[in-house]
């Protein structure tokens, strides 16, 4: 039992102070943080593009007029 005991604290030691896979550690903490920081910044051009071609509260935006003074060309004309 004492011999377990002593295998296990070994165990325990050698695995706090070994750094073999600390650089992959940092790795997948850095890709984490992109991933995180990326989310966030993409929902917020989300809104901002919703409210700049609908308009907030779903009002005519900026790209509205636009779009409705485009007038196709009758066909066989050039335009």
């Amino acid at each position: 039992m004492f011999a377990l005991d002593a295998d296990l604290k070994g165990l325990f030691t050698r695995f706090l102070h070994d750094e073999n896979g600390q650089d992959l550690i940092e790795y997948a903490i850095l890709t984490g943080f992109i991933a995180a920081g990326s989310i966030l910044l993409f929902q917020q051009l989300a809104i901002t593009m919703h409210d700049a071609y609908a308009g907030p509260s779903d009002t005519a935006g900026w790209n509205q007029a636009q779009q409705d003074a485009w007038q196709p060309c009758e066909p066989g004309v050039l335009c």
